[in-house]
């Protein structure tokens, strides 16, 4: 039983994961992060991952 669980919290990590990787796209930021400099897109890609870390902690 435990075994399925680790291995189940593994593949929902991983689309969780992979998801991240295309979630600006989905809402088009793809084309709002052109608009700006790059010390602003960084600064904006930052918050989005601390804050998604964040959340991934209280879960």
């Amino acid at each position: 039983m435990e075994e399925i669980a680790i291995k189940t919290g593994g593949y929902l990590s991983a689309i969780v994961g992979i998801g991240h990787c295309f979630f600006y796209r989905g809402f088009g930021w793809n084309e709002d992060f052109e608009k700006t400099r790059v010390l602003t897109a960084r600064v904006l890609y930052t918050i989005l991952c601390y804050c998604g870390h964040l959340t991934a902690i209280r879960l």
